[in-house]
């Protein structure tokens, strides 16, 4: 495997700035996982990584090469993506078998390849299956072990959980977790879902607007985000945003507080207000309580706790769990 260096990259389509002036470091074997909102710039990014797209400025290094002029063939990479593109008409083998075959390896080296992708993903008693005859689940490891076989340098993942149910998405996002630790590879992995980057992530990019909030690891930018965007993207639900007289008070244009670091109480608390809705998951509660002059706020609470809407309640911060903003969204 291969780390991976952009430098000052850019790309621009027309009179619009997709992105500008990205630079990261991807360690060898490192899992890097990027996320943001829909048109932030995370897809194009690995499309020019890959090839498929042309840079407007700066460069893409691999193992130290710089790459911007090679083909998407010569540079090693595999790219996954969220539609399957499995050929309807070929079993499960000759989809993952096609790629050796164009490049002309022999039999006995496909056959190895093929063979032992489908160990890795466990997937020996359906070779001989047509892509109609698997479920999603079933067809995206296939599309992954179309990638593996090519015993590529860099493993790009776009979104390719988006288009399995819920269930199948925490199978395959364990599926792809044991792989990266079999592999040992380097992979670059864009998605919108927040458990997928938080579980999966050595480290996760958050991008916004063609540009990188932040760099870091999940705790760290869970724990420490830099500014307002990246404390209320990441995290579900997300932050707790107080802005006002209460804000001022401290100093700060806006205060930051996690659900989980808000605490109930009947008799006394910062913030009082009325339950408007109680979302009941088990193990935890999400208490949604309407504070006047305040807005609304999000609490964890035990699931056994009895609270329900229309009660009056009272909110207060852990001690020390208040993070600051000034005027221009940055953490004070």
């Amino acid at each position: 495997m291969v780390d991976v260096r952009l430098e000052g990259l850019s790309k621009r389509h027309g009179g619009s700035e997709i992105l500008r002036d990205i630079s990261l470091e991807i360690g060898d074997g490192e899992f890097v996982v990027l996320v943001g909102p829909s048109g932030c710039g995370k897809s194009t990014l690995l499309r020019l990584i890959a090839g498929l797209d042309q840079v407007s400025a700066g460069d893409i290094f691999m193992a130290g090469r710089r790459i911007n002029d090679l083909p998407p063939a010569k540079r090693g990479i595999a790219m996954v993506f969220q539609s399957y593109a499995l050929y309807p008409h070929m079993s499960a083998r000759r989809n993952m078998a096609f790629g050796l075959r164009a490049a002309k390896l022999d039999r006995a080296q496909i056959e190895r390849r093929v063979d032992e992708a489908a160990r890795i993903l466990q997937l020996e008693d359906l070779l001989e299956r047509r892509p109609a005859a698997l479920s999603g689940g079933q067809r995206q490891r296939v599309a992954i072990g179309r990638a593996i076989v090519r015993e590529p340098d860099l493993f790009l993942f776009d979104e390719p959980l988006s288009n399995l149910d819920a269930g199948l998405r925490v199978d395959t996002r364990l599926e792809i977790a044991r792989l990266h630790r079999l592999l040992k590879a380097t992979i670059l992995y864009v998605t919108h879902d927040q458990a997928e980057a938080m579980t999966l992530a050595d480290r996760i990019v958050v991008m916004n607007d063609g540009r990188i909030e932040q760099t870091g690891t999940p705790t760290e930018l869970y724990a420490g985000p830099e500014n307002l965007f990246v404390a209320g993207f990441i995290g579900s639900p997300k932050m707790n945003f107080i802005a006002g007289a209460q804000a001022a008070r401290l100093d700060a244009a806006t205060l930051g507080v996690r659900p989980e670091h808000l605490k109930i109480s009947l008799s006394k608390g910062s913030w009082s207000g009325t339950v408007q809705m109680v979302e009941h998951l088990g193990s935890d509660s999400f208490v949604h309580v309407e504070c006047p002059g305040t807005g609304l706020l999000v609490a964890r609470e035990r699931g056994d706790r009895e609270l329900a809407a229309g009660q009056s309640v009272h909110l207060a911060p852990e001690s020390g769990r208040l993070l600051r903003f000034d005027d221009s969204g940055k953490r004070i």
